[in-house]
């Protein structure tokens, strides 16, 4: 089957690719339009071989389950991939984008798996919220981790390890007493962030002393780059022992030094990079 720019296929139930045993070369292929299964899953290969080869569009689906080992290939190089969930067990890394194109996997609060690993290529976004239980994340450089949609704050769960050599993407809200608001990314094995870089989405005028957005189980590796920080607050990547947060400084601390604070690095940099 394939689905090209201007075409839609909207499936009531499931769509199975490769159902019955012995069944081969079975393929989808969505190089623009929509592909939509409302109210199921897309099962790639449960008893054949077979492929689907995401170069384009939009896919929309409860679920992407991929488990019968190399008979469960998808290939996605470019295009949005929407599910709840994913669940890949096929021998292979679960690759979002192709390194040149632009390719969104958006998890809409489901947990996932991936047991070769999930990464996210360059040009490649990571969006919505979710919890990754098998697998470790990878975040490649030119990569985006952005939890959330637009304005809707997000938040991810890595069970294993996540390592961020692309960017991370953080929207920040004000709140009610001290501690602010925001997207937050819970890793619970090792935060490699060698060479990465995060980039903030604060309000206008942060009232709270302190914004959470993050926590490890272990933290390895020294950022590159931290772009937005508002003015009068520095990035503490030891707030309370293993989480990232942005820290108001009271004056007259100078806010233009690379200082060790409570064993945390705080950064201060003020380059914008993105319009929000």
């Amino acid at each position: 089957m394939a689905i090209n720019n201007g075409g839609a296929v909207i499936v009531g139930g499931a769509l199975t690719i490769s159902a019955f045993t012995g069944a081969s070369n079975n393929t989808v292929n969505l190089t623009g339009g929509q592909l939509s299964v409302s109210n199921g899953a897309i099962n790639v290969g449960p008893a054949g071989s077979a492929l689907f080869n995401l170069a384009g569009g939009t896919a929309f689906a409860q679920q992407l389950v991929a488990t019968n080992g190399p008979n469960s290939a998808v290939n996605f190089s470019q295009g949005v991939l929407d599910v709840a969930s994913a669940t890949v067990i096929n021998g292979s890394t679960f690759m979002v984008g192709d390194g040149i194109h632009t390719a969104k996997l958006n998890l809409r609060g489901g947990v996932s798996g991936f047991s070769n690993g999930l990464a996210i290529a360059q040009n490649a976004f990571l969006t919505g919220s979710g919890t990754i239980t098998n697998g470790d994340a990878l975040i490649q450089s030119g990569g985006t981790l952005a939890p959330g949609n637009g304005s809707t704050l997000g938040v991810f769960s890595f069970s294993n390890n996540l390592t961020l050599a692309g960017t991370m993407d953080i929207k920040l809200q004000n709140a009610l007493g001290p501690l602010g608001t925001g997207d937050f990314v819970n890793v619970g094995g090792v935060l490699d962030v060698t060479g990465g870089e995060i980039g903030f989405f604060p309000p206008d005028t942060p009232t709270n002393s302190v914004y959470v957005f993050c926590q490890y189980g272990s933290l390895l590796g020294t950022l590159a780059e931290v772009d937005d920080v508002p003015a009068g607050y520095v990035l503490d990547t030891a707030y309370n022992g293993n989480e990232l947060a942005l820290v108001a400084v009271p004056e007259p601390v100078s806010l233009g030094l690379l200082v060790f604070v409570g064993g945390g690095l705080l950064i201060w940099r003020r380059r914008r990079r993105w319009s929000t």
